[in-house]
């Protein structure tokens, strides 16, 4: 029996990776300037997606962090499926690592608009644990064991390799999760296209045996 399960937030409830290239494209042309090329397309970070420096990027989502985190358009059905298996009595639980959420000065408005920007979709979570941004999968590890969930919805490839440590886990593709595939994990993962496959994937999970299953 599913009873708990665990999100991430950008990436999984957000299209991060298109986000990100707006919030550099904005920044540019802002400013009349002309936007970088996209070096690494399958990389994670807009630091490494148009090879900027760690400063640039830091100034970049700072600009445009705000509006982001507060009017940033949730995947489609994701909220509705968070509540419709609370409905069912499943607990959700956030365990995420949104830039600068841990930081002591910024932190608690980035939560604030975190939890405004849920209030949008009229959902609250049954638990809440932020994890850092550096090494966040350890962190995201510990705190799934910590909750004891038995799925974790999560969208980057080195997350995936710790939370499939202690739950299984489901992923939506990404560019920067293409082809991603565990090995020897204890727990079984699930690559789904979009929420409403997660929805139905999680649905059947509680009659399937154990295993690894990628469908």
């Amino acid at each position: 029996m599913i009873d708990i399960i665990t999100t991430d937030i950008d990436g999984i409830l957000t299209d991060l990776y298109r986000h990100q290239i707006w919030m550099v494209e904005h920044y540019y042309k802002s400013r009349g300037k002309e936007v970088p090329k996209i070096k690494n397309y399958n990389a994670y970070d807009i630091s490494e997606i148009y090879e900027i420096s760690k400063n640039r990027r830091n100034i970049i989502w700072l600009e445009n962090y705000k509006y982001y985190r507060l009017y940033c358009e949730a995947r489609k059905e994701s909220f509705e499926t968070l509540k419709y298996w609370q409905g069912q009595g499943k607990k959700i639980g956030l365990v995420s690592a949104p830039a600068f959420a841990t930081t002591p000065l910024i932190g608690p408005k980035v939560i604030n608009w975190i939890q405004e920007w849920q209030k949008i979709y009229n959902f609250v979570p049954d638990e809440v644990i932020w994890c850092p941004e550096k090494e966040s999968g350890p962190a995201k590890a510990i705190a799934c064991k910590e909750l004891k969930s038995k799925l974790m919805i999560e969208d980057k490839a080195d997350n995936l390799d710790c939370t499939l440590e202690v739950c299984d886990s489901i992923a939506i593709p990404t560019p920067y999760n293409l082809g991603y595939q565990p090995e020897n994990k204890p727990f079984d993962f699930y690559m789904k296209e979009d929420w409403p496959e997660i929805r139905s994937t999680v649905d059947g999970l509680d009659s399937k045996p154990r295993g690894f299953k990628n469908v």
